[in-house]
């Protein structure tokens, strides 16, 4: 019953508290008074080792909820590349490659937008599958499926960022403008 167990796994918040758990240590170092004395070369290591163990998977198994291997560690992976990465861009280094990578102007637009991204995200993969394009049953190109994944993928993030970014300047923006009356008693600006 591997298949099942691993689909637990997928599915479940509480089987992945490790992804929780790397992300609220991320944000209590960023937000201690004493982050940027430490030195961030191990979360330069770890950003580094976890890009390349995804990209191991995706260059020869593919990401895939049927993968148990993926599914037991991949997520973990994706996670930790992530929650090293904000401590990495976070850090102000501006001369290393990491923190240039990290904060080029397309994925901290996405950052912006990214809470309604997620957001739409979900709801269209099955309608953009179902009605529009569905890259299972596309045919394979240059013996690989991965070029429909990735046309389907670029696909759903377009449609995703153009209703988050409508959704940011026609609702978010606005009800952002209210925190003005609810002034926060700790205010710690990084």
């Amino acid at each position: 019953s591997g298949e099942r167990s691993a689909y637990r796994i997928y599915l479940l918040t509480q089987t992945r508290i490790d992804a929780l758990a790397m992300g609220a240590i991320a944000a209590f170092l960023i937000r201690s008074k004493n982050f940027l004395k430490y030195p961030l070369a191990g979360a330069r290591i770890l950003f580094y080792l976890s890009s390349a163990y995804i990209a191991y998977f995706l260059y020869y198994d593919g990401i895939s909820k049927l993968n148990d291997d993926y599914i037991f560690y991949g997520y973990t992976a994706i996670a930790l590349m992530f929650a090293s990465g904000i401590l990495v861009a976070v850090c102000k280094q501006k001369n290393t490659v990491t923190y240039k990578i990290l904060t080029n102007r397309f994925l901290t637009t996405c950052g912006k937008y990214c809470y309604a991204i997620y957001v739409f995200n979900r709801p269209f993969v099955n309608i953009i599958r179902d009605k529009v394009y569905n890259p299972n049953t596309a045919s394979a190109i240059l013996g690989t499926q991965m070029i429909p994944q990735i046309f389907f993928t670029f696909l759903l993030f377009t449609v995703s960022f153009i209703l988050a970014f409508l959704s940011w300047h026609l609702l978010e923006k606005h009800f952002l403008k209210l925190k003005k009356f609810f002034p926060s008693v700790h205010s710690n600006k990084i």
